[in-house]
């Protein structure tokens, strides 16, 4: 966990104030879902995960309707492999510990410091509202940042698939049926790998990023920095599992 991970996750993903609830429930059941059996190696009852997420849920809302949707993502991560202490059963309570040690977190408060300092200077400045061309500014960051964490050989993520997306529509990746299938069937053989078709994304990723550091290249230097005619946003909806 990175404060620019953190700084990307609060750019990139709506509050969880402003997610309709079914949606926010329908995320947090796969996150649940892999945490599960990341602390207790096997995976939860149904009724268990029903329950937990809704209780979750509520809590959220009540108490952490500020969060992102991103920010989420980066708490269950982090707190599955214990970067929050040792859990032995995942339980509401020890989701709200999480979320706590996040928001406590050195990362945490230096992005939302940063991401304070960027809307001050927007108010004085007088900055326009997001436009197409400051989302696709961020996409082209965002995909530089984790290239320069797959060369340093750090731990690096495709979050909710935004990077394949973005150099899809950039023309970057272009994938045959046999490709896709190819991936689709790596994805299926991991460990642990709830959505194969998320993960084959991400494989597909790894591959151009493979393909970018064997030529000697800088995956930016492939990205022009004004946006492509005809590029739209890069919704959350749009992915799928």
């Amino acid at each position: 966990m990175t404060t620019n991970e953190i700084i990307a996750a609060m750019q990139q993903t709506p509050r969880c104030s402003n997610i309709e609830k079914w949606r926010l429930l329908d995320f947090l059941k796969n996150e649940i879902a892999k945490a599960s059996l990341c602390v207790g190696g096997q995976p939860m009852h149904e009724n268990d995960l029903y329950f937990i997420r809704e209780e979750v849920v509520k809590r959220i809302y009540k108490e952490y309707p500020f969060l992102h949707l991103g920010e989420l993502h980066i708490i269950f991560e982090e707190g599955s492999y214990e970067r929050f202490g040792q859990v032995y059963s995942l339980t509401p309570l020890a989701i709200n510990r999480w979320i706590v040690a996040y928001l406590e977190s050195d990362c945490r408060k230096k992005a939302a410091q940063e991401i304070n300092r960027i809307s001050a200077d927007r108010q004085l400045t007088q900055s326009p509202a997001p436009t197409p061309q400051s989302e696709y500014d961020s996409m082209r960051y965002m995909l530089g940042e984790m290239f320069d964490r797959y060369i340093a050989n750090v731990d690096w993520s495709d979050f909710r698939n935004f990077l394949y997306f973005f150099l899809e529509k950039l023309n970057l990746i272009k994938l045959s049926a046999d490709d896709k299938r190819r991936l689709y069937n790596l994805a299926v053989k991991m460990p642990e790998e709830k959505h194969p078709k998320v993960a084959a994304r991400t494989l597909a990723v790894k591959e151009y990023f493979d393909k970018v550091k064997s030529a000697g290249e800088h995956v930016l230097d492939r990205v022009p920095k004004q946006m492509i005619p005809g590029y739209t946003l890069i919704l959350i909806e749009k992915n799928e599992h």
